[in-house]
């Protein structure tokens, strides 16, 4: 479910706008004119924002991950355990993964042209902060593993595998498949650290 556009800032209400739009319309429906028109706001205001329509779909997509991100960060110390929560972190991650935007986005880049793998990059969401992230929250399950370059191989593993169903996404036969591979992995990460315990 969208916010509604009017009541986020400029850059905000373009983020979403671009969502929507390359969601609704696909990769052909996305121009200057098109996202301008749909948020009502100029195209100055559009370029003083962003240097590009390629920058606004990037930060589209770090705008989703980073959401998803937070999202699992406030909820995951309702889950029980470990397994149930990556479980549903990697089915949440692929979802997107595999939407009419994230597609659409991947489509527009390719056919202009550029590198989509600023885009599975950032749908990874593989930098030193959200390493430290996803360390705390495997911490909070299995708070004796304190070693770091432990818990750098594990957070590693959780995060190649979101990035190999990245670039997989948008065949369902591949998404059934590294379900098969996320239960594997869940199943080898639990068992790694319980024997910390």
């Amino acid at each position: 479910m969208w916010p509604a556009i009017n009541e986020l800032d400029t850059r905000q209400r373009l983020i979403l706008g671009a969502l929507q739009l390359i969601s609704e319309g696909g990769a052909e429906a996305f121009s200057a004119n098109a996202l301008t028109q749909r948020v009502g706001v100029s195209k100055g205001a559009l370029y003083h924002h962003f240097e590009s329509l390629e920058d606004v779909l990037v930060e589209a997509v770090r705008f989703r991950v980073e959401d998803r991100m937070v999202e699992s960060e406030r909820c995951y110390q309702d889950y029980s355990d470990l397994a149930s929560w990556l479980k549903d972190y990697f089915e949440e991650i692929t979802a997107f993964a595999c939407s009419p935007a994230f597609l659409n986005i991947l489509l527009y880049f390719n056919q202009k042209g550029l590198r989509s793998e600023v885009i599975r990059e950032h749908l990874c969401h593989n930098n030193d902060a959200n390493f430290e992230r996803m360390a705390e929250m495997i911490q909070h399950f299995y708070p004796r593993v304190i070693e770091r370059k432990r818990l750098s191989y594990i957070c590693s593993l959780i995060l190649f595998t979101v990035e190999s169903a990245s670039a997989h996404s948008g065949l369902q036969k591949n998404r059934e498949r590294f379900r098969g591979v996320w239960e594997w992995l869940i199943q080898a990460v639990v068992r790694d650290l319980a024997a910390y315990e």
